[in-house]
């Protein structure tokens, strides 16, 4: 979410060429992903949207090294790279939290695993608890949690680890409307504060909108560029853009490819 003007002249932080990806179904190949280019500046927030089984959730496993591509070039900072797995930190849509840990041991999860003590990895999670809106809730167990907070707690987790890109599954859609609209307004001060490089993956255009640089759309199954579409609005971004004149604009430029794909079914 840096300034416009400070990164246009920046190495990407994530760049893909021409990646493909297919799979195997009741013994027949089909095409998921299909030359797909796509590129992120360091601290940008870029967001992926599309219709249903259009491969936004396999582009993410890709770049978080879960999955391989069939062909295509993945690079960060400018260097391809072919093992992706620890590179980026990843949240998906439910948030995995254990429930017979507290809070504060949930958000530690991922720093023990990487062999960091348990009483080292609780004083470096108490900096950030206050700030991620936690404070005072850390010696709960998450059933005793709001959806939001769960999700605060997962969010929190991720970016423990110190990975600079962090990648997004929906991480709001199961969240009521009113939760969801706090969680957008935090994450965008999050993302701000902390200043990582984000791809999220949303059915949610406003969404998309209201947080991102800049929005991939993806057509149908197999998922290949529809539109890129730069969002000029101005940050700190706010609920007001939303009535606004530019906002009703850029969201028309990505119902209009939309709407065309269902009419074309």
């Amino acid at each position: 979410m840096s300034n416009p003007e400070t990164i246009l002249s920046e190495l990407p932080k994530i760049n893909v060429k021409r990646l493909s990806k297919t799979y195997l179904i009741d013994g027949k190949t089909e095409s998921i992903l299909k030359d797909i280019d796509f590129f992120v500046r360091p601290g940008e927030f870029v967001s992926i949207i599309g219709a249903s089984g259009c491969g936004k959730s396999t582009f993410l496993h890709i770049l978080a090294g879960l999955e391989s591509p069939d062909s295509g070039i993945i690079e960060f900072d400018g260097i391809s790279v072919d093992s992706r797995l620890g590179e980026v930190g990843y949240m998906q849509q439910k948030d995995l939290l254990l429930p017979w840990r507290t809070v504060l041991d949930n958000v530690i999860l991922g720093l023990q695993i990487e062999g960091v003590s348990r009483k080292r990895a609780r004083i470096d999670s108490l900096d950030l608890i206050d700030q991620f809106g936690l404070l005072g809730f850390e010696n709960l167990y998450p059933d005793a949690l709001s959806g939001g907070m769960r999700q605060r707690a997962a969010f929190l987790r991720t970016m423990l680890l110190g990975q600079t890109i962090i990648l997004l599954d929906e991480p709001f859609g199961a969240l009521d409307a009113l939760t969801k609209l706090n969680m957008q307004k935090w994450l965008m001060d999050v993302c701000l504060r902390m200043n990582k490089t984000t791809v999220l993956v949303t059915h949610d255009i406003d969404e998309a909108l209201l947080l991102s640089d800049r929005v991939y759309l993806l057509t149908s199954r197999p998922g290949r560029n529809n539109l890129i579409l730069d969002v000029g609005l101005v940050r700190p971004r706010d609920y007001e853009m939303v009535t606004g004149t530019m906002f009703s604009d850029l969201k028309k430029q990505l119902m209009e490819p939309l709407w065309e794909e269902i009419g074309a079914s």
